[in-house]
């Protein structure tokens, strides 16, 4: 009976010795998932050999900004990243017409762009114009890196019909005044469209990445249009997965998190004022009538979500860390807006396992919020003084 009380008493501590060793180890693992997390300055090799690291910066880099899906915004990440690291920026010049074009309605035009010297070369060009491989490579070197954005089409529709002035048009013409009717009844008659506008409402999307007018309607030029962009395309942006796609565009150019913040910009404030509301009906013929648009939109949407599912490396909590920091740096900038920029401060950002600690100032704020021509107003100045170009 002894003997059988000391061997429960044995194996009793032998259970209490594994529980407690169990427990130790549960504890440091749970550690370790929740340092994942961290954002102290306790960063240590687990943490970095789960985060994805890039192998080369790219030099060369083309975005091709494509009318209503957010280009500007996009634009502005790409003009602020050329001008911190130095590089040679395709500007357009801005005493020609339509200044914003590299190509107004066709492929890049010399004569628009800001010259540099001819030992000189252009590093990275994100102003309109119609995408064309041979016209991108001349200008920036075959190792291009081209990226793109596409949105949803019937939204990108609206956007333009109140850009470009169909709304109006249409206003005058059928003598009413509620937009959403206005969308309606173009969606059943096209024809509606005056011929000057056609261009900026007829797959506007499908038309800046290349495709040609007479293809619309060819489901063959179509699918060898969408092949021939997947080769040239490290990544086009979606719209409506904006700060998913700008976390992949930080992975594909080996950019900071710093480099991706924005302020969205260009934006129509009416929108939630005046809301227009699509029928499902009139989405259909939208979509029909914007059918390349669809198809490209389809495309890289598709492709977009695969990226993104095959990104690992704990993807998904870099984009929400992404979402949180922007969140703190737009509030941030908002607060700087409202008193005009008019007091210097900084904000300070810490590290985390996807990015370095840094900070913002109230002049970065004003930097991504101002408006594309002052932009490009000022990083022309730096360029003529960089080259010492005389203004003629």
């Amino acid at each position: 009976m002894k003997t059988m009380r000391l061997k429960t008493r044995a194996i009793l501590r032998i259970l209490s010795f594994l529980c407690i060793l169990i427990t130790v180890v549960f504890y440091s693992r749970f550690r370790e998932f929740l340092n994942s997390f961290s954002t102290t300055n306790d960063i240590n090799y687990y943490h970095r050999s789960h985060v994805h690291v890039c192998q080369q910066r790219a030099v060369n880099v083309a975005f091709l900004k494509v009318h209503k899906t957010g280009g500007t915004t996009v634009s502005n990440i790409f003009l602020r990243y050329g001008d911190s690291r130095g590089l040679n920026i395709a500007l357009p010049k801005l005493n020609s017409p339509k200044w914003n074009y590299l190509g107004f309605n066709t492929i890049l035009q010399r004569d628009r762009i800001f010259p540099i010297p001819p030992n000189e070369t252009y590093n990275l060009l994100c102003n309109h114009a119609i995408y064309s491989r041979n016209s991108f490579r001349e200008l920036l070197g075959a190792d291009v890196v081209n990226i793109g954005i596409v949105r949803e089409p019937v939204s990108q529709f609206v956007s333009a019909a109140h850009f470009f002035g169909l709304l109006r048009e249409l206003q005058i013409k059928l003598k009413i005044k509620n937009k959403s009717e206005l969308i309606s009844k173009f969606s059943k008659n096209p024809n509606l469209c005056p011929d000057l506008l056609k261009i900026y409402m007829h797959n506007r999307m499908s038309f800046d990445f290349g495709l040609e007018a007479k293809d619309f309607d060819n489901e063959t030029a179509i699918d060898e249009f969408l092949r021939s962009l997947d080769k040239d395309f490290a990544l086009v942006i979606v719209t409506e997965y904006f700060d998913e796609s700008l976390v992949l565009l930080k992975r594909i150019l080996c950019m900071n998190l710093k480099d991706i913040l924005y302020i969205p910009l260009n934006v129509n404030t009416r929108k939630k004022r005046e809301p227009i509301i699509v029928s499902e009906e009139d989405k259909l013929n939208i979509r029909q009538y914007n059918h390349a648009d669809l198809k490209l939109y389809q495309y890289f949407k598709d492709k977009l979500i695969k990226q993104l599912q095959q990104s690992g490396n704990n993807i998904n909590n870099e984009i929400q860390n992404f979402k949180s920091v922007l969140k703190s740096v737009i509030n941030f900038c908002n607060e700087r807006k409202s008193e005009k920029f008019s007091k210097s401060k900084v904000f300070e950002i810490g590290e985390t396992i996807w990015n370095d600690n840094f900070t913002v100032r109230t002049r970065e704020c004003e930097i991504m919020m101002e408006y594309e021509f002052k932009t490009v107003k000022r990083l022309t100045k730096k360029a003529e003084a960089k080259f010492k170009i005389r203004k003629r």
